[in-house]
Order: C-alpha cells, then sequence, then structure tokens
C-alpha cells in the first residue's frame, strides 16, 4: 500500500473539555460515558447528551422538591394526635389518649398549633428573601445538599419529642422555626436550576409537570406519616427525615447546576413568538407587542436549545454528527433553523448564552420587573388558601367526620390529587392562549364555587370527595403557575435578561410574599369556627384576583390588537382574490 494512500487529515486541536471541581462526580462519568468513542467515531451527539441531562435536572429537582414537601406535611398529620391523642396509642402516663402536652388542653390547643404553624410560616417567609439573595451567588448544589440536610434535621428534632417525652411549647416552635428557615433554602434554588437547562418553549406544561412535586410531596407526606400516627407519632418524622438525608446525598452527586459544567448547549432564554413592532390595521398603526411577561412563551417546542459551534468529546475527537455541526436555533416547534438559512422568526437570531457568567442583581432591582409585585400581591392571598387546606384541612376532616387521624390524612390527599391535575391543565392552557394573567384569573374563579360546595356537602365523601378534587385543581392552580412558570418569565424578562440573573431572586420575592399570607391564613383558620373558614378563604381568593386587573386589562387589549390584526389581515387577503 503507497505511503500516500495512508495519509490521514489533521484534525483541528479541540478545546480543552476537561470537568472543574464544581461539577459533581456522578455527572463527570455520566459525560464521559456520553461523549465517549464509539468505533472510532464521537459519542453521542451534543444535542442529544443536553436533552439526558435536561431531563435528569428536571427529575432531580423534582425528587428535591417532594423531599422538601414530604416533610413540610408531616406536621398537618400529627396535629389531631398532639390535641386529641389515639386510642391506639398508649403509654404508662396516658399521654396517648388525652393528646400531647401542651396541645391537649381544649381551650388553648387551638391556638398553639396555629403558632407552631404561622411560626414555621413567618420563618419560610423571612428565610425566602434571605435564601434567594444567597442562591443567586453560591453553587446550587451544596446549597441544596445543605439546605435538605439541615431540614431533615430540625425534622427529625421535632419527632424527637416524642421519644424523649419533652412537653414544652419553646422546644416544638424551636424545631418549626429552624425548620422554616432552612426549607427556605429549596424553592430559590430549584426553580434558577429549571431555568439554567429549559428556555423559553413548552414552559408552562413542563413547569406544570414538573411543579407535581409539591402534590405527591404532600400525597406521600401524608400516607407515610399516616402509618405511624395513631401509635408512635415519633415515627412519623424520623422517617421523612430520613427519605430527605438520603434524597441530599443523591444530589451532591450528580446534580448538575450549569449546561456548560458538562459540555452541554445553553438554552434559548430569549422570546421568540412575541409581538413586536406594529401593524397596520384598517389604515391605522397599531401597537402588537407583547403586553405582558408569558405573551407568545408557549407555542414553541422545548428544543430551544441547539445553539453553538464545534463540540469535542474528552478525548479531543469532534463530537458531532452532520446534523449536529451547525448551531440551530428552535423558533416555535419548527425543528430548528441552519445558520445562515433563511430566518423565521424575523429580526436577530436569539442567542444562548450562560447564566452562570452574570451578576446576580438586588432585590430592589427584581422589585421593579414589571408584574412582581402584583403577582407576589396575588399569590399572597392565593398561597394563604392553599396553605390552609394543607395545615388546617385533616384536623377539619377529623373533627367533622369523626374519623381516625390516619384516615383524615389519607383523605387529604383528594386535594393533593386536584392539584396535580390542576398544575398541569394550568401550564397547558397558559401555553395555549399565551397568556399567564388570563389563565391564573380563571382558575381563581373557579375555586371560588368549589370551595363553597365543599363547605356544605364536604361531610359527605360521595360529594366531599369530589369537591375536594376540584378545589385542589383550581386552588392549587393558580399557586402553581405563578410560582414556576411565571417566576421563571419574570426572572428572565427582558429588562434584565442582558446584563443580570434573577431568577433566584425574583422567584424569593414572590413565594416569600405569599408564604407571609400563607402564615396569616393559618393562624385565622384555627381561630375561626369552621363553618367561616371557607367564606374566610373565599374572599381571600377574591382580593388576590383584584390585583391580577392590571394585568387582565392589558391582556383584554392585546386580544383585541391581535383580533383586529388577524380581521385586517383576512380583509387583505379576500381583496387580493
Amino acid at each position: 500500500m503507497s505511503t500516500s494512500s495512508m495519509t490521514t487529515t489533521t484534525l483541528p486541536s479541540p478545546p480543552s473539555l476537561s470537568h472543574d471541581s464544581s461539577t459533581p462526580l456522578l455527572a463527570i462519568g455520566l459525560s464521559r460515558c456520553l461523549s465517549s468513542r464509539r468505533g472510532g467515531r464521537g459519542g453521542v451527539p451534543v444535542r442529544r447528551k443536553t436533552q439526558i441531562f435536561k431531563y435528569l435536572t428536571m427529575g432531580l429537582t423534582f425528587m428535591t422538591y417532594m423531599c422538601y414537601h414530604l416533610t413540610r406535611k408531616v406536621v398537618s398529620v400529627v396535629t389531631p394526635v398532639l390535641k386529641n391523642g389515639s386510642s391506639s396509642t398508649g403509654s404508662e402516663e396516658g399521654e396517648g389518649e388525652k393528646g400531647w402536652a401542651p396541645f391537649d388542653n381544649p381551650d388553648t390547643q387551638g391556638s398553639l398549633i396555629a403558632i407552631l404553624d404561622s411560626g414555621f410560616l413567618f420563618a419560610y417567609a423571612l428565610g425566602m428573601f434571605v435564601s434567594g439573595h444567597i442562591a443567586e451567588r453560591v453553587d446550587l448544589r451544596y446549597f441544596l445538599t445543605i439546605g435538605m440536610t439541615l431540614s431533615a434535621l430540625f425534622t427529625a428534632m421535632f419527632g424527637l419529642g416524642y421519644f424523649l417525652h419533652i412537653h414544652h411549647l419553646a422546644f416544638f416552635l424551636s424545631s418549626q422555626i429552624l425548620n422554616g428557615l432552612v426549607q427556605s433554602s429549596g424553592w430559590p434554588a430549584v426553580v434558577p436550576l429549571m431555568g439554567n437547562w429549559f428556555g423559553f418553549g413548552s414552559r408552562g406544561l413542563i413547569l406544570g409537570v414538573w411543579n407535581c412535586h409539591t402534590s405527591v410531596g404532600n400525597i406521600l407526606g401524608s400516607l407515610i406519616a399516616g402509618v405511624w400516627v395513631d401509635r408512635e407519632w415519633g415515627l412519623s418524622f424520623i422517617v421523612p427525615s430520613i427519605i430527605m438525608l438520603c434524597c441530599a446525598v443523591v444530589v451532591f452527586l450528580s446534580l448538575t447546576p450549569y449546561p456548560e459544567m458538562v459540555h452541554c448547549t445553553n438554552p434559548n432564554h430569549t422570546n421568540p413568538t412575541a409581538f413586536q413592532g406594529r401593524t397596520t390595521v384598517g389604515g391605522a398603526s397599531v401597537d402588537t407587542s407583547a403586553t405582558e411577561v408569558g405573551v407568545g412563551l408557549g407555542l414553541g417546542s422545548d428544543d430551544e436549545d441547539q445553539a453553538g459551534g464545534q463540540y469535542y468529546d474528552e478525548d479531543g475527537f469532534n463530537n458531532s454528527t452532520d446534523d449536529d455541526r451547525a448551531p440551530m436555533v428552535d423558533y416555535g416547534g419548527t425543528g430548528g433553523r441552519r445558520e445562515g438559512s433563511e430566518s423565521t422568526g424575523g429580526g436577530d437570531d436569539p442567542k444562548t448564552e450562560s447564566q452562570k457568567a452574570k451578576p446576580a442583581i438586588g432585590i430592589r432591582k427584581a422589585l421593579t420587573v414589571p408584574g412582581v409585585v402584583e403577582y407576589g400581591m396575588c399569590l399572597f392571598f392565593n398561597k394563604l388558601v392553599n396553605y390552609s387546606f394543607l395545615f388546617w384541612l385533616p384536623n377539619y376532616i377529623q373533627n367533622t367526620q369523626s374519623v381516625s387521624s390516619q384516615t383524615a390524612a389519607n383523605l387529604s390527599t383528594a386535594f393533593d390529587m386536584g392539584g396535580i391535575v390542576g398544575g398541569i391543565l394550568m401550564g397547558v392552557t397558559s401555553d395555549a392562549l399565551q397568556e399567564r394573567s388570563l389563565v391564573t384569573a380563571l382558575s381563581i374563579i373557579l375555586a371560588l364555587p368549589c370551595m363553597l360546595l365543599y363547605n356544605e356537602f364536604g361531610t359527605d365523601n360521595v360529594y366531599g370527595i369530589p369537591l375536594l378534587v376540584l378545589s385542589g385543581m383550581t386552588v392549587n392552580g393558580p399557586y402553581a403557575l405563578i410560582t414556576t412558570a411565571i417566576s421563571a418569565d419574570l426572572g428572565t424578562h427582558e429588562m434584565l435578561r442582558k446584563d443580570a440573573r434573577a431568577l433566584a431572586t425574583v422567584t424569593s420575592i414572590i413565594d416569600g410574599m405569599g408564604s407571609l399570607g400563607a402564615g396569616i391564613g393559618v393562624i385565622v383558620c384555627f381561630e375561626l369556627p369552621y363553618e367561616d373558614v371557607f367564606y374566610f378563604l373565599v374572599c381571600s381568593n377574591l382580593v388576590a384576583l383584584l390585583f391580577l386587573s392590571r394585568l387582565l386589562v392589558k391582556s383584554a387589549s392585546h386580544y383585541k390588537h391581535k383580533w383586529r390584526s388577524t380581521r385586517a389581515t383576512q380583509w387583505t387577503q379576500e381583496q387580493e382574490q
């Protein structure tokens, strides 16, 4: 064989693909496995590799916040036993039958339980503002690992009160306050993590499905805690704590905060489908620009992260197939576009860039983002309703239906099952209508008759369970939409996107304001007579609706302009024919 026939083409020197020390061990192993050569060729295409890590991150953050809610739900399950005891738990001192001091006094038990729950929620709200500021500036993997570990310890601390026969309010209140502070580490971390991996596209649907972790955690918390609540309620706290500790280890070993840490592509954080500019309607110039964040966010596919250049595996070989070498940008489900081909989006191409290198903003600037204050105040009253059901509902069911604590806990899961459906349905609908505020308002309105009907017929489970499911759908839907898709939209708002990252800060402000309302709501619910609680919750939902009024007016104006533009286009086409 001639020497010339054996000549090989010299490849350009690839960039270094070594992983830095902040990349988790399991993520490094998976990255190298996916990028290793197969038969002399590169590993899986970068697009495929990015998808794998993207949904791995989605699964890990789902599991993470599920654990936060799993441990958060336990107190409401144990509350009836603390107040009234259980005939199946007994001790030499008769503590099980009489309840658990100091919560067994009928004259003060309602107030003491309200103090426990509100102590947790107010500490959580305060911690939110601090956690959001910190999360924007530290490694989110370490931040979540520490937060989960401390939360597991403080949850177990409450359960140790049973085994150590502690009967001091200060002990249990301290456990709740400390747990509330560290539980605030969860939300300002998991939402930015999702934002780092998922850009615009079907954000409402994806985050609607992902946000099921709250309801799944509540359901598991009710079921797991319910196993021991009538026997040894201390285990109702210890077992969820162990589960959370195990998940913290998994997060530490595998969670990847940023795509570039494993040589994946960053998502597109621009809004390619938003209406821009002006159009002529009936001889008049009409502004058709988006009227609120959330307009035009939902019709795209989720594959908006296909921008970049040449990619190499760890061995220095080009890790792209012929179809992956040209940078691609996905425009609203069109399947992507080769660089240099005809633009389908109009205007400049949206750029993909890392959020890691951007400076973090402060709370003051985050408050100036249009919609943050309004959605925060809306969540103040909406989360008040949602968390009143979370903490107060098992106690209400046990006392009105005269059932055991475990049965009450199991029945209360109907609300969370409805919440799963509601969160997904709201996300899909907001994507289809391209209007977050309109969908939020409709769900709040539908919640009003559902709660009133449950108040009237809820004691009969034939009607009560379906009504509780409907209440969960309509109450949790706005909560899920505001805390996920809307917060993510606001955190990547156009006024911030070019020079700062703000997802953690915006998320913490909105959810922190909601948690303040939740703390107040729990106190009121435990103090009011049962028949008045639902009227209080209905009034709270009406006030939440008022804070969306400006955004609803803008949405109506947008749809009016859009309708006029469509009619004008149709008229022009008819004239041409």
